[in-house]
């Protein structure tokens, strides 16, 4: 009998007589009737079901009633990985958190997740979680330099997506202030922003203004 594991094998025989207690054998032990394994006697037949067969449980199977013996052979085949619902892109901005998700065609199977070819461990800002047949990565605190492609691996599967990571919106974390001067004097007008490499434009009266010998533009880290 072959069967692919978590499936269930059944195995029947008959003998002359009835009323023959009989005894079955797997790989050599004998078996017990419990949830998973299913002795029957129905006259001259004996069956034998094995319920969630395991790759491990692949052997022999041997019967014997009396003088009357009979043996066949489980095999048990690896259940394929399918995937129901793939990973997708997933774009954020730096500082927030990413999430991303698939769903395989069967529970409990031993996942590993990659951002860009490295293997991620659960930490603080890495969460990956598994329920049912949905694997979760959860990244915290997501940085300008972890963009790149997510990838969940499973034995000789894999599923891949792409993290996309933007620069957060510029703020004014110091505003411009008025000044007052005399004629002629000169005034130093002062802002500071939350990123150190965000352009910033100058204007007087809605009129641009560049770098020239009246107006001098400096930016020193945020400070503008």
């Amino acid at each position: 009998v072959e069967v692919t594991e978590t499936e269930t094998a059944r195995f029947d025989t008959e003998i002359s007589e009835e009323d023959v207690h009989g005894i079955w054998k797997l790989k050599g032990d004998t078996l017990q009737q419990s949830p998973e394994c299913e002795i029957k006697e129905e006259g001259k037949k004996h069956f034998l079901i094995l319920y969630n067969c395991k790759l491990d449980q692949a052997g022999g199977v041997d019967f014997q009633a009396a003088n009357a013996k009979s043996s066949a052979h489980l095999r048990v085949k690896a259940r394929m990985i399918g995937l129901l619902r793939p990973l997708k892109d997933v774009m954020v901005t730096a500082g927030e958190t990413a999430t991303f998700d698939c769903e395989l065609s069967y529970e409990g199977i031993p996942v590993e997740w990659f951002l860009k070819d490295q293997k991620l461990e659960p930490s603080d800002k890495i969460v990956p979680r598994a329920e049912g047949r949905v694997h979760t990565l959860t990244l915290r605190d997501v940085q300008l330099k972890d963009a790149g492609e997510v990838k969940l691996t499973a034995k000789d599967f894999k599923t891949q997506a792409n993290l996309f990571v933007k620069e957060p919106p510029v703020e004014f974390t110091k505003p411009l202030e008025d000044q007052t001067v005399e004629e002629e004097a000169t005034a130093i007008l002062e802002c500071e922003v939350s990123r150190a490499n965000a352009e910033v434009k100058w204007f007087k009266n809605g009129q641009e203004i560049h770098k020239t010998k009246k107006f001098d533009i400096i930016a020193d880290g945020r400070v503008r």
